[in-house]
């Protein structure tokens, strides 16, 4: 099943009404947008998809939704990560009961677990079910880092296939294909290093850029897949100040971008804020310098 595991998979914003509550119509369109623009797959109820704010019948009904209409389409993924290991057991037998064809599980965050307590927490996961589980490995939001070593002893486990690596260090694409397994699934998880993660031999991106761009996403991708570095890196230089705007407090400026774009509204949910001033205007002129090239 990893093999099926590849390309871009657009980790999904949700859209909120202006009372707070999600926007389930703007949702429903963007993923069917999303799909006919060709996207490998999506990512529900992740960090972009503001899952902490999330409460579970949200969380539930989101899901639910990706998957009725991505249904024979494309693969749908589940963000079930959190801190509180029963929960999250809870999360991913109900995401599975829903059809997803795989869970992505963030490394617990706050509590900093030792490598031995983040082994044991994806070891329930991992008993609970059946579905591929992708590990989640970002050390700038949970304070630990899921190294090669810890990664080595989760391969072990049937159902943990891959990571969505922030760490920013690309050499450990090639110490897992190493270590562990050229067909160990990686995905980047940062936009600014998808081209660099293609380049070292890793699996696709897990791309917040192409909740705007899934099209433009995906041809830098494929250029990859097909050799063709040198007219991805034109390709992938493009985008350069798109992937800047919108690394500001994901998914705050992501969405702006969308209603600069006609897509959705910007509208987070504390203790996120809307973007200031000056933020808007880097994104205003990054959208337009993209549209003029």
């Amino acid at each position: 099943m990893s093999n099926d595991f590849s390309g871009v998979f657009t980790a999904l914003i949700t859209p909120f009404n202006k009372d707070g509550s999600v926007d389930y119509g703007s949702l429903k369109n963007l993923i069917n947008n999303q799909i006919s623009s060709g996207i490998s797959g999506f990512v529900a109820c992740g960090t972009t998809g503001e899952a902490p704010t999330l409460d579970h019948l949200e969380q539930i009904k989101i899901i639910e939704l990706c998957c009725e209409i991505s249904k024979g389409k494309v693969p749908v993924v589940a963000g079930v990560g959190g801190n509180n290991t029963k929960k999250v057991v809870e999360m991913a037998i109900e995401a599975e009961a829903k059809g997803v064809y795989a869970v992505l599980v963030i490394a617990p965050y706050y509590n900093r677990p030792s490598p031995e307590g983040i082994i044991e927490h994806f070891r329930s996961i991992s008993q609970a079910i059946k579905t591929p589980i992708i590990v989640y490995n970002h050390p700038g939001r949970t304070g630990v880092d899921v190294g090669v070593r810890i990664l080595k002893e989760l391969a072990t486990f049937p159902n943990i296939i891959g990571v969505k690596d922030v760490s920013g260090d690309l050499s450990r694409i090639l110490e897992i294909k190493q270590q562990i397994s050229s067909s160990f699934v990686q995905f980047s998880g940062d936009d600014m290093l998808n081209l660099g993660t293609y380049s070292y031999g890793g699996h696709g991106a897990i791309s917040v850029v192409s909740n705007c761009f899934p099209e433009e996403m995906m041809k830098i991708y494929n250029l990859c897949a097909n050799n063709n570095i040198k007219e991805a890196a034109n390709e992938n230089l493009k985008l350069f100040k798109i992937y800047k705007a919108m690394g500001y407090v994901n998914p705050v400026s992501v969405k702006y971008c969308m209603k600069l774009l006609g897509i959705c509204d910007d509208i987070v949910r504390l203790p996120l804020v809307s973007l200031g001033e000056d933020k808007k205007r880097e994104c205003e002129e990054a959208l337009n310098r993209f549209k003029s090239l």
